[in-house]
């Protein structure tokens, strides 16, 4: 984990949504390729993770939280809900809006 993510990733096919995965970099203990996970927090939301990077085992305590919540809820309620550690809160799931909700829809048109 060493390079950047941006540096050595490769597109998976030609349409570039996907991205070919490193075998080293996934964690068969909590199943998620760390990589890939760090690189999003690190990128979405790093304030978040200042408030945790100075406590011991930190990545340790952020992967056994995402484990034992996706064992209680599922993966589904807990991607939606997030993670809440200590005072630092990550959101896992960006919704796109509803079409329905775009301002030049033709539904959103008819409502003003």
């Amino acid at each position: 984990m060493s390079a950047g993510f941006a540096d050595t990733a490769l597109p998976y096919r030609s349409s570039g949504k996907y991205w070919l995965g490193d075998a080293e970099d996934y964690n068969a203990e909590y199943a998620i390729d760390e990589r890939r996970f760090w690189h999003f927090l690190e990128t979405t939301q790093p304030e978040e993770l200042e408030k945790l990077r100075g406590q011991p085992q930190w990545k340790l305590r952020i992967l056994r939280l995402l484990d034992r919540l996706i064992k209680k809820y599922g993966v589904l309620r807990m991607l939606r809900g997030g993670l809440e550690l200590d005072d630092a809160h990550f959101t896992l799931l960006y919704a796109l809006p509803l079409a329905s909700q775009q301002p030049g829809s033709a539904r959103a048109i008819r409502r003003q």
